[in-house]
This record gives structure tokens, sequence and C-alpha cells, in this order.
């Protein structure tokens, strides 16, 4: 394939978008939660081996912010060790992230901690979605179900499906919103055990996306980055996760208690919804997370600056 690559003339690859790795200088790593144990070997593998082979061929590489961890196995441990060696920059996303490389190594020049750099990005509404303003936003997450311990998994559609029907009752008119493609079984099966009007929103837009969780009246997440644009634009926020990323993204807008956990039931979540239809507790949330919000992008500008220095 490399081959073939360079006799195709260079004006001919541009136009398909297509360049060789000889005409790369620098590579950007943006995987979101890809070096783990929970996401098996290959990834660390696979990573390890071009790491070092961009390093030999002179190539500068950043690891941008995302998850990292845990390493209990060795074979990825070792992995990570290499990763770490090669790269020239690495931005852990969270304070837990950041100790579990701490666990397995010494060297940390090169590694920093900064938050997810999507809360710089801007969304816009499409024409549809004026229609939904100022509602409540559902957005579920088939990792919920893949990535959880049974008591979670087998419960997560009741439980989600018993929310909803509990915004419905009370005259919120809440909509499910899907924020990956790999969603769209899911969402279909959560939209079969709520009522009718509950509408099912796909959007392959994530500026679109964000925009629409911009002008909801509350969300409540699965998916982390669903989590992070109701975060980052001060939308009043709870959400359930599988893994440490989701406690540490709360953590870091000052709203650990927006966290829900399946395991506690519904009847725990209800009682958080209700506190956030108390005007007063809505604002003051609302402003906490607007405040820690500010700070958050601050952090990711000195990351990009720092990202910049490098490459230049």
């Amino acid at each position: 394939q490399v081959l073939t690559g360079k006799l195709v003339p260079r004006y001919i690859r541009r136009s398909f978008d297509f360049v060789l790795e000889s005409e790369i200088d620098c590579v950007l790593d943006s995987s979101g939660f890809a070096y783990s144990d929970q996401c098996g070997n290959q990834r660390l593998k696979k990573m390890a081996l071009l790491s070092k082979r961009w390093k030999d061929q002179g190539k500068k590489v950043v690891i941008l912010p995302q998850a990292f961890g845990p390493f209990e196995f060795q074979e990825n441990r070792d992995n990570f060790l290499e990763i770490l060696k090669n790269v020239d920059l690495l931005f852990a996303r969270d304070n837990v992230s950041f100790h579990n490389i701490l666990k397995i190594t010494g060297r940390l020049d090169n590694v920093r901690t900064a938050p997810d750099f999507t809360n710089l990005t801007k969304g816009y509404v499409p024409k549809y979605a004026e229609t939904l303003q100022q509602r409540p936003c559902i957005i579920p997450n088939n990792r919920m179900i893949e990535k959880t311990k049974e008591s979670v998994s087998k419960t997560y559609i009741e439980f989600l499906s018993s929310i909803i029907v509990y915004l419905e009752r009370k005259g919120l008119k809440p909509f499910i919103l899907l924020h990956e493609m790999s969603d769209i079984s899911l969402g279909k099966n959560l939209k079969q055990n709520v009522p009718e009007t509950v509408e099912l929103i796909s959007e392959s837009d994530p500026l679109a996306i964000k925009g629409i969780i911009g002008q909801s009246s509350l969300i409540i997440s699965s998916r982390f980055h669903g989590l992070v644009s109701g975060l980052s634009q001060g939308v009043a926020t709870l959400g359930t996760g599988w893994s440490h990323k989701y406690q540490e993204l709360f953590q870091n807008y000052n709203c650990i208690d927006s966290l829900i956990k399946v395991e506690d039931g519904v009847e725990s979540a209800k009682k958080k919804i209700d506190s956030l239809l108390d005007e007063n507790i809505h604002q003051t949330l609302v402003s906490r997370i607007k405040d820690s919000g500010q700070q958050q992008k601050k952090m990711s500008e000195e990351m990009w600056r720092e990202v910049y220095g490098v490459l230049h």
C-alpha cells in the first residue's frame, strides 16, 4: 500500500486528502479513552510501535487530553511506558489518570494535566431543533450496558425510561438525543419504553449536537462528551458513568453531587431532578458550573499554547 501510494502523484493524493507517512511532520492523538486495561491491549500495543517509529523519523507526537489507566497488566504497563518514552507531550484529562501514570513511571517531564479541549468548541442550533429549547435532554450510552456490572447493565434502560416518564408526567417534554451513531439501537429500544410524545433526535453533526445541548433546560447524559457539552455551556447537568473519567469531570466542574448511580435506584435520581426544578437550587448550580467552566477553558487555552510551542 505504501509503495502504491508513492506511485500516485502528490497533487492527486492531495485531492483525495491522502498523504504518505513520510509527509507527516507531527501527530496529535485525541483517542479519548483508549489506553487502559478496560480497553484491552491492542491499541496500546499498536501505539507503542507507532510512537517509536515516529520518534525515529523525527516527528513530533502529542497525546491530547484523555483518560488513562488503570494499568494492572504488565503487558499494558510496558506498552504505555514505551509510548511515554516516545511522545513529546502527553496530557492526562484528570487527576486519577495522572496518578495512574505516576504509579508506573518516575518520568513525568513530558506529562501534563489539562481538561477535555472540546470545552472551547462552539455549537449551533439547527432550525428543526428550535422546538427543543428549554426542555430536558436525555443522552443514552451503549457503554453503560457493555462496560458495567450486571446489576447496572440489566437495569440501565429501565432506569432511563423511568426518568423520562417522570419528566414527561411533570409536563417538561423531555427528548432523547443520540450523541453517537453507535447508540441508535439503544435509542430505539429506549423510545419503545416511553410515551410516544417523547422525541428521538438523531443528529450526525457534533456542532449541532452541542448547540441542542446548550439550549436545553437540563441534561441527563451517560455520554462523556455530552456531559462536557452541557457543563461547558453552563447547563444544569446530571450524569451516569462507567469509568473514573465521569466522576473526575464532575469534580472539575465543582458539582460532584450531579453524578447519579444507576445502582442507587430511580428514586434517588428523581430527588436530584426535583431539587434542580427548584429555581434557587438550579441557579446556584448553574452559577457554580459556569465559574468552574471559565477556569477549565483557560486551562484548555494554556494546553494549546504549549502544544503549539512544541510543534513550532
